[in-house]
């Protein structure tokens, strides 16, 4: 498979990988739900605005490679979609999550990702990451690659290569500062109640859902 992805397929995949975990309730998912994923203001690099036309269009793409398809519930005329990404690539959980966020928020050192992607995969330590990422890199096709570090850091910061090989020159950088500092218990502490609220966005944006659903029911 060439790795030549879109921009809209990474973000669309990503999301269904993400939520298949996060969200379980709702996987495989609709298509208003999948726009929702893709345009959360939150833990998504760059912010995107997609309509329901775009996810399609991504999603029918992905069908095409052979690592998504469309399952239909019983008793419901809506048709959802489901990734078989971890299964074509034959990836555990942890690998999977890694490349997971790598989709969804751009480059990231171990120690982002390790701190990041804890409703998605549990890693003892960002060595514990490194190795992981370290093994995706070093397979016959590579699907991950280390970027030169960047002055003033100690970790290098990792691309997922599903768009083939990043233009460095273009390559974004991290919105943190680049002056390394010594870091406090605290930053791990505001990462998780980061994530809470986007849980908590989830389940409201599900509610949502779910009302509205009902209440197209009920008119009808």
């Amino acid at each position: 498979m060439d790795f030549n992805f879109t921009p809209e397929e990474i973000r669309v995949l990503g999301c269904l990988i993400e939520k298949q975990t996060t969200t379980p309730e709702q996987y495989p998912m609709s298509l208003n739900y999948t726009k929702t994923a893709c345009n959360q203001k939150s833990s998504r690099e760059p912010v995107v605005e997609y309509t329901e036309e775009t996810v399609q269009m991504a999603f029918d793409k992905l069908k095409a490679r052979g690592i998504a398809l469309y399952r239909s519930e019983h008793g419901s005329r809506v048709s959802k979609f489901e990734h078989l990404f971890s299964a074509v690539f034959k990836l555990g959980e942890k690998e999977s999550a890694a490349l997971c966020l790598l989709m969804l928020r751009g480059p990231q050192t171990p120690g982002e990702i390790k701190t990041r992607c804890s409703r998605l995969a549990s890693f003892s330590d960002g060595s514990e990451v490194e190795n992981v990422l370290n093994q995706l890199a070093s397979s016959e096709k590579p699907l991950v690659k280390q970027l030169p570090k960047q002055p003033g850091r100690k970790e290098c910061r990792f691309i997922h290569l599903l768009s083939g090989e990043p233009n460095l020159s273009e390559t974004p950088t991290s919105s943190d500062p680049v002056i390394e500092i010594v870091q406090v218990d605290t930053t791990e502490t505001i990462e998780a109640l980061k994530e809470k609220v986007l849980h908590l966005e989830e389940e409201l944006n599900l509610l949502k859902e779910d009302f509205l659903s009902f209440k197209k029911q009920f008119e009808a």
